[in-house]
């Protein structure tokens, strides 16, 4: 062999025996492991904010849709869903994450924890939010895209349930002070509330069950006998602080009177069409049974209608102040003013309200006003909501109370010798409502 091919291939084995040079390699292998951990790491992270972002758009939008729904009509519910999602996630940077399809009205199984679309429902929501490949709209992966990984679709639900808190539903509620006076009985299942304070004087019963709060318990007004003089209020005692939302409503539900809509006008009105009258009309005419009325007073609203003998199967919307009297009764009708002064509705004595039918379904009534409630003695009170802007003060039978809820922007005075009786919502069936939001899934 020539000198010069065997010197070249000594040079070759000694080189090949040398290990210079494989920690580059190495690191190298290494580096690119790193990059695709660190790019799998920065896209998860990605991922999981978006998913936490994409959840809680679907219950702000399950929210909206449910309180919506309480006032207006299931159409105008979606969209108010679909605008809080949309304005949260827009379309421009997200893509359609939902239509109105999206939003779907039904019932709640607390049980089977399962929810069934019906169409016209009030009780539940369900919401969809898609970033999917098939809506168009995936979430495009980043640094993934060297693993072949490009998109990620996902889909996430918020089902919400409406529901009245049990002292809105039936009971006393008020933003000021709630003062019960003497020798009443509060039967199971009644409840007051004051997002002030409660104030109760002595010889009053409460049964187990019954249900007073406040913001702090510890605050409630007794007299110097204390809980001694009032059996079973030290258990009833609870604090709590309610958003009277209602209250900011009391025009928003005359508005929907007046304009026949189905989320307000009860089922006995078989002619949504308004009538206009005077109160000189009202005063010498009796108002046909399944209309809607409109009793104008001249004067600003400062004169008086008063209702006299029975009135049954009627809506009146008025800006007068109203005077119910003496021995005068109200049955499955609603009486609203507009009118703010101090005593904007009053009663003479013996005024009933409602049906006197023991708790039976149907036959209440509802009052509703932007100023105050004021009735002396000899109130009946069966399936009956009375909702003020002012204050509710009230004298009521021996027989005292079957199904009531008084919601008051002021104070709420009962007078002695009441029974409070709980009728657990019969009754008060036409009751106006506006819904309070719970997330059940």
């Amino acid at each position: 062999m020539p000198p010069f091919a065997a010197r070249f291939r000594h040079l070759i084995r000694l080189h090949a025996k040398r290990e210079e040079g494989s920690g580059t390699a190495m690191a190298l292998i290494l580096l690119v492991a790193c990059l695709a951990l660190a790019a799998f790491a920065i896209d998860l992270q990605r991922v999981n904010s978006l998913d936490i972002q994409l959840q809680n758009v679907a219950d702000n939008a399950a929210n909206a849709a449910i309180l919506a729904r309480s006032t207006q009509t299931e159409a105008q519910a979606k969209t108010a869903a679909v605008t809080i999602a949309q304005a949260n996630l827009p379309v421009a940077s997200t893509g359609n994450v939902i239509v109105a399809n999206d939003v779907e009205f039904g019932q709640w199984n607390a049980v089977s924890r399962t929810f069934s679309p019906v169409a016209g429902s009030t009780d539940a929501v369900r919401v969809t939010l898609r970033r999917t490949a098939a809506n168009g709209n995936p979430i495009r992966m980043f640094l993934l895209q060297v693993a072949g990984i490009s998109q990620m679709s996902m889909t996430r639900r918020a089902v919400m349930v409406g529901y009245d808190p049990d002292c809105l539903r039936e009971g006393f509620v008020a933003q000021g002070m709630v003062d019960i006076q003497s020798n009443n009985t509060f039967k199971a299942g009644f409840c007051i509330h004051s997002n002030s304070v409660v104030k109760v004087s002595s010889g009053n019963s409460f049964e187990a069950g019954v249900k007073v709060s406040m913001p702090d318990a510890s605050l409630v007004q007794m007299p110097n006998s204390g809980f001694a003089s009032s059996p079973g209020l030290q258990a009833a005692l609870s604090s709590n602080r309610y958003d009277i939302r209602i209250l900011s409503r009391i025009q928003t539900i005359i508005n929907g009177l007046r304009a026949g809509s189905n989320n307000f006008v009860p089922k006995y009105i078989t002619n949504k069409s308004v009538i206009s009258v005077s109160d000189t009309w009202f005063k010498n005419n009796t108002p046909v049974a399944g209309r809607i009325y409109d009793v104008n007073c001249s004067g600003g609203g400062k004169n008086a209608i008063t209702v006299s003998g029975t009135l049954q199967k009627v809506v009146i919307l008025t800006n007068c102040t109203v005077t119910f009297g003496s021995g005068s009764q109200m049955i499955n009708s609603v009486i609203a003013t507009t009118s703010t002064e101090v005593k904007s509705i009053t009663g003479a004595s013996n005024v009933t309200l409602g049906n006197v039918d023991a708790c039976a379904a149907e036959g209440g009534a509802q009052l509703l006003t932007l100023g105050g409630i004021s009735f002396s003695s000899g109130l009946s009170v069966y399936g009956v909501q009375l909702l003020a802007a002012g204050d509710i003060g009230f004298s009521a039978s021996g027989t005292g109370v079957q199904g009531v809820s008084l919601v008051s922007g002021g104070t709420i005075s009962g007078t002695s010798g009441m029974t409070m009786t709980y009728c657990n919502g019969a009754g008060m069936e036409q009751n106006f409502r506006m819904s309070y939001a719970r997330l059940v899934m």
